[in-house]
C-alpha cells in the first residue's frame, strides 16, 4: 500500500503484507489535513482510491 499527497509523494508506505480477504483498517494519525490518494496492490491486482484527511 503505498499512500501519496496531492503533487503525487509518497508520504506513507508499507511493505509486504499479508491480509485475509475482507475490509480493513488503516490508523494514519499523524497525517495532515488534505487530499490523498491510495494505491493497494494484491498479486496481480492493483486498486486505488483518493480521500480526505480533515482537522477535527
Amino acid at each position: 500500500m503505498v499512500i501519496f499527497d496531492i503533487s503525487g509523494r509518497a508520504v506513507r508506505r508499507t511493505g509486504p503484507i499479508e491480509l485475509e480477504p475482507g475490509t480493513h483498517e488503516v490508523v494514519l494519525g499523524d497525517i495532515h489535513p488534505g487530499i490523498y490518494f491510495i494505491r493497494v496492490t494484491a498479486g496481480d491486482s492493483v486498486a486505488s482510491g483518493r480521500f480526505a484527511v480533515v482537522e477535527q
